[in-house]
């Protein structure tokens, strides 16, 4: 009687979930993506982490799922579990596939193990689901759920078919935690249930939840000791999760540990060549780990293995690991082995694609590169030659040509041969107009190229040319506003190295605006209020480039932009634009606190600025306060003797000097003048400027021989000096002069004066302001001296230089100007005789 129950029980069809017996249900599949990576053409560059693993319990946490999913119709790579197959009680016979209904299972693989982790174990509370999903929890006991995990992992199955993925991990998570509860965590089942939830998650590319299930499966595997095909290749499918997910370290682990599982299948036969080849590719995926870590001898050892198996076949790319091989000598600096390699690498790549491939032009390339660290410039140049020829007989593809010519022109560079550098790219040019046309974005890319090479060799009006061609190009194909930036950071850097300000700040300007488009700034930029800034900050990747692309033209990166802002603010300042300046200054010193260190000397600089443009407008105390702020951090950067620390000294005392503190301005120009003495030398231009407004503290204090001393010296320094120096000369002898006048010694103020008038005249012209106030001077002169008739005549000069410079009537020539020939008019008034008069105006 019993076995005719069991007869019955065995030929009725299972239930599901929901108790019914959906049609087709026992040829239920589940498409599982195989993730073994059988191409290995491509040799990547990701960064190493570590070689410690960090699979350990409780590490990974759980992620949401999204709501649908595809499944492929294709019999490869299918698991068919069936209930209706034979059952057998001898669980080292059953199929590792196969799912076992619990009353089936023998007592012995129910006893859960004491050394599991109970984390590896996937809870049903572990799956949230959303409020559009399934409504019922997983908040049942154990003793409520059924004991036919085939049905219920079945159900599973019909809800990913119907793209019901909330619905799918609520079955398979109950049909895990059934087996767990019935065969206990160390069994078969258990392990096949997380192996597929693994597979699921990997379709889903939720990383975390992928490494929680394939250790769980892995663990119990561990435990029973069953270290077969499936347990490689779930490793294998995990260290391809990983290295999607970047997890280069963990990858390695798990090529490690699969490694010598498959040779102890091979040593065992018990399958046919599978093991064999995948020993190779595993050898080649642990060299590729080893490499993209900067490991290069443990990758030599893998790579090499890889080469001298005697099951490596075509179907391994051995000419990427030859060139790897040879990149890893290369890196070592034996160019003997790295020539040999690449040279066998060519080999192989020719015999697998052909002599004209691009493939082989790659590694032409890469052995012209080996050549030319080698030094042998003419060897390399052949090299990067026929690298060209062969990419001639394929479709056009401007990278490769573009870094080819790029090469090219490297070696041209360190020859010194400037002239074939220039035609190489003028051939680009010519050959990328003809195929791509004279408008296309490859075309501006060559003419930047080619500038900056005329850049190089100082010819920057041959490159401006160039150079707004190639904006005009950018800007008309609308295709990538960073590079259109650069470019007119470009042009507006070699206007401003000409001297030529204005175009310089136009072309500053737009490349802003250029910027402020990127960051979708829906509105005209304003630098007055930070927003453009704010945005650069928040939007960091958008400035973040390789600097090492040559294929493209580079994007501007922070510290250029922070670079363009302070030229800005400098350009703005000469114009008398200062509170622009400001606004340049700031924005440009809050980019530069993002990238460098708070107490670098370029910080300190743009601090500088920022104070000078306050005291340009006057207000003395927050200009006070910027540079004694700056002067702190010098001191706690130990940068007391640097030169911009002497800068922001020069900047304190004239403070001091304009807010009347003319002793304490003449202590810290003193300090900075020593400082300068030292880095800069005696006769350096700051170091004088110190030393003459030293001489102008002492005259405002009355200390007319200090301060005439201090004149002195710096007229002897500047008389060594070039043509360029003669105002400075000019200007040093006029305070000469008011020194020697306040001293009464007139005749000899009136020699320095007439010298000054002499040299300001000859550099600047008879109606420059300068002028104007020497004269000013002399009727001062004239005027103790009770000149009057050349007073008046020598203040109406003055006073027709002042109107022609459109001196307002309040600046303060114009006003002691005419407070000196109001006072002339009433000693004039009181001289009797015209006689007299018109023979002192002859």
């Amino acid at each position: 009687l019993l076995l005719i129950e069991l007869t019955i029980y065995a030929m009725q069809p299972q239930p599901t979930a929901t108790g019914q017996s959906p049609a087709g249900a026992n040829n239920m599949v589940l498409t599982v993506p195989s993730l073994r990576t059988d191409d290995v053409s491509g040799i990547t560059d990701p960064g190493y982490i570590g070689k410690s693993s960090r699979r350990k319990k409780g590490y990974f946490k759980f992620a949401r799922f999204p709501k649908k999913l595809k499944f492929s119709n294709s019999k490869k790579d299918k698991t068919v579990l069936s209930s209706e197959k034979s059952l057998s009680t001898e669980t080292t016979n059953r199929p590792s596939h196969q799912i076992i209904p619990a009353d089936k299972l023998s007592e012995e693989s129910t006893t859960n193990p004491p050394n599991l982790p109970s984390s590896n174990v996937i809870r049903e509370s572990d799956y949230p689901i959303s409020q559009d999903g399934i409504e019922s929890s997983l908040e049942h006991s154990v003793e409520s759920l059924s004991t036919d995990c085939v049905a219920l992992f079945n159900s599973g199955q019909v809800s990913l078919r119907e793209g019901d993925l909330e619905n799918a991990r609520y079955q398979l998570s109950k049909s895990l935690r059934a087996n767990t509860a019935e065969n206990g965590l160390s069994h078969e089942s258990v392990s096949l249930a997380n192996e597929k939830l693994g597979d699921i998650c990997v379709t889903c590319k939720e990383y975390q939840l992928v490494y929680r299930h394939y250790e769980a499966a892995l663990e119990i595997m561990r435990t029973n000791k069953t270290k077969n095909r499936r347990f490689v290749d779930i490793l294998l499918k995990m260290a391809g999760a990983m290295l999607e997910n970047g997890e280069n370290d963990l990858a390695l682990d798990c090529c490690t540990e699969a490694l010598p599982v498959l040779k102890n299948l091979e040593e065992e036969g018990n399958e046919e060549n599978r093991e064999q080849e995948d020993i190779t590719e595993v050898l080649i995926k642990i060299g590729n780990l080893h490499y993209d870590a900067g490991h290069y001898d443990d990758a030599l050892i893998f790579f090499k293995s890889a080469l001298s198996s005697k099951f490596a076949n075509t179907k391994h790319d051995l000419s990427s690991v030859c060139l790897t091989i040879g990149l890893i000598y290369e890196k070592k600096n034996d160019y003997d082995m790295a020539i040999e390699y690449c040279t066998l690498s060519l080999s192989m790549k020719k015999t697998a694609v052909g002599e004209y491939h691009s493939d082989v032009a790659n590694v032409l390339r890469k052995i012209g590169n080996v050549l030319f660290k080698k030094g042998q410039y003419e060897s390399a140049l052949d090299f990067y030659d026929q690298a060209l020829v062969v990419l001639k007989y394929n479709e056009v593809d401007f990278e490769a040509a573009m870094s080819v010519h790029d090469d090219i022109v490297d070696t041209h560079r360190k020859t010194g041969d400037m002239s074939n550098a220039i035609n190489r790219y003028r051939d680009l040019l010519e050959a990328t107009k003809l195929s791509l046309g004279d408008k296309s974005d490859e075309v501006g890319t060559v003419l930047y190229r080619l500038a900056c090479i005329h850049v190089e060799i100082g010819e920057n009006d041959v490159a401006i040319p160039i150079l707004r061609e190639t904006e005009k190009i950018k800007k008309e194909n609308k295709n990538d506003l960073m590079q259109t930036a650069m470019i007119l950071i470009k042009i507006g850097s070699l206007y401003l190295a000409g001297s030529a300000a204005e175009k310089a700040l136009l072309y500053f300007e737009d490349a802003i605006h250029q910027l402020s488009l990127v960051l979708k700034n829906d509105r005209d930029y304003d630098l007055c209020d930070g927003d453009l800034v704010d945005k650069l900050i928040q939007c960091e990747e958008a400035l973040k480039t390789d600097r090492n692309v040559s294929t493209s033209i580079p994007s501007p990166s922070f510290a250029e932009v922070a670079d363009v802002l302070n030229d800005m603010g400098n350009l703005y300042s000469s114009e008398n634009s200062y509170y622009r300046a400001l606004c340049c200054y700031e924005s440009c010193l809050r980019i530069k606190m993002d990238i460098d260190s708070p107490d670098c000397e370029e910080m300190f600089k743009i601090q500088n600025n920022i104070g000078l443009v306050h005291f340009k407008l006057g207000s003395f105390d927050e200009a006070m306060v910027v540079y004694e702020k700056v002067l702190s951090a010098q001191k706690c950067a130990n940068n007391n003797n640097c030169v911009e620390t002497a800068m922001t000294l020069f900047h304190i005392g004239n403070v001091q000097f304009e807010k009347g503190s003319f002793k304490e301005a003449i202590r810290f120009y003193k300090e900075s003048v020593e400082i300068r003495r030292v880095k800069l030398g005696s006769d350096h231009r700051d170091t004088l400027a110190a030393i003459f407004q030293i001489g102008k503290g002492w005259l405002r204090m009355g200390e007319y021989k200090k301060s005439i001393m201090a004149f002195a010296e710096v007229l002897h320094m500047l008389k060594g000096k070039k043509a360029e120096n003669y105002e400075d000369i000019a200007s040093t002898k006029c305070m000469i002069g008011v020194a020697h006048a306040q001293e009464q010694n007139l005749d000899t103020a009136m020699e320095f004066f007439g010298e000054s008038l002499r040299l300001r005249t000859d550099v600047l012209g008879r109606n420059h302001v300068k002028v104007g106030k020497t004269l000013a001077h002399m009727a001062a002169v004239l005027y103790v001296q009770k000149d009057y008739k050349a007073t008046k005549i020598i203040c109406e000069d003055a006073l027709a230089i002042f109107k022609h410079e459109k001196l307002s009537e309040d600046h303060p020539y114009m006003r002691e100007l005419k407070h000196m020939m109001r006072k002339l008019d009433k000693k004039l008034s009181r001289l009797p005789g015209k006689q007299i008069l018109e023979k002192s105006m002859r």
